[in-house]
């Protein structure tokens, strides 16, 4: 095994007990972190000899790293960088000579045990109708028709409805066991129920074998008319824009709750606020895309049943930490050779 040093380039910054915890998978790391927003704010030297980049978004510009093999992603998806240049050339340039591909990672896994909670939280809010009782608090009165209006319902014995059956999707169906529902799931390839990803110790579902029945993405409409709560964590693709269609909102559950974890993109705004005005949805939960939320006169934040939040999702004080262990499992992976998790796959999108 050769002992040439490898240049590892961080634009986020990483605090000095973790950077001493990387340097200590193996003295050939060499590691360098310069908080950037920006290529140019990077020294052009530093470019010409990174090896390894740990970044958010700031990928280089085109023909000024020619060393980079590898870029880890501090976050789960592509969805941010999927238009970069330096993306786009890597994948044309690479296409079909995968020995010699940049690689590019995402933290994929890391966060889905906050992602989960925020999930399940936001199902108990929907069927126990927290919103619209917090706003007779806030008119400190009760309704004497209280009993009638405030029908809330259980997860106990519902079917639930997981379209992206990744590693937020699977920790979802594991915090979802003691309910005792049914789960549904959709998955790109059926034929390979098990994950291979990065998975947390304990959490998600590696085996493939917490789902009552698996779906591919062209059966999602026959899928969704038994659900009572629907699920929504697909990464953007070129083939999960407007995925919900207006024909797929009408092929739901009259009733149903809808939670979404993806783009706005994947659900647009005017097509759920109508399934919702309509009465044919009775509630939704959208971790939006923090750069463009509806416009203040958009009927959805008019509506008691809908909540909307600035893709908080994966928030937690425990989310670097979660990353970092996930970056330093690929750092040991990519020391001996071995294939790293959480792999970009241009052809899939994700």
């Amino acid at each position: 095994m050769t002992d040439e040093l490898i240049s590892v380039l961080s634009t986020v910054p990483i605090p000095e007990p973790w950077l001493e915890r990387l340097r200590n998978i193996s003295p050939r790391y060499q590691f360098s972190v310069l908080p950037a927003s920006k290529p140019e704010e990077i020294p052009a030297e530093t470019w010409q000899n990174t090896d390894v980049l740990f970044t958010f978004k700031t990928l280089p510009q085109i023909d000024t790293a020619p060393k980079i093999k590898w870029v880890q992603i501090y976050r789960s998806s592509m969805e941010h960088v999927l238009e970069n240049p330096f993306l786009k050339s890597a994948s044309i340039q690479n296409a079909g000579i995968q020995n010699e591909a940049v690689q590019f990672t995402t933290v994929s896994g890391a966060n889905a045990p906050q992602v989960g909670e925020f999930i399940l939280t936001g199902m108990l809010t929907l069927s126990h109708q927290i919103p619209e009782i917090i706003t007779y608090h806030g008119k400190r009165e009760w309704d004497v028709k209280r009993w009638r209006q405030f029908k809330t319902g259980e997860l106990r014995g519902s079917t639930v409805g997981v379209i992206g059956y990744g590693s937020i999707g699977r920790e979802v169906a594991r915090l979802l066991q003691p309910f005792d529902v049914k789960i549904l799931a959709s998955k790109l390839d059926v034929m390979h129920p098990e994950d291979t990803g990065y998975t947390i110790e304990g959490k998600g579902d590696r085996e493939g074998n917490l789902f009552h029945r698996l779906y591919p993405p062209q059966a999602i409409r026959y899928m969704l008319k038994d659900c009572d709560f629907v699920v929504v964590t697909v990464p953007l693709t070129g083939k999960t824009i407007n995925l919900f269609s207006k024909e797929v909102f009408e092929s739901l559950k009259a009733g149903s709750f809808l939670v979404s974890i993806s783009d706005q993109r994947v659900i647009p705004f005017d097509t759920l606020s109508s399934a919702i005005q309509d009465k044919h949805l009775r509630g939704a939960v959208l971790d939006v895309f923090e750069d463009a939320p509806p416009a203040q006169d958009h009927a959805l934040w008019k509506l008691p049943n809908v909540i909307l939040t600035p893709r908080l999702a994966w928030r937690s004080p425990l989310d670097f930490d979660q990353a970092m262990m996930m970056f330093s499992e690929n750092l040991r992976r990519y020391l001996e050779g071995m294939d790293l998790l959480n792999l970009y796959d241009p052809e899939r999108g994700y």
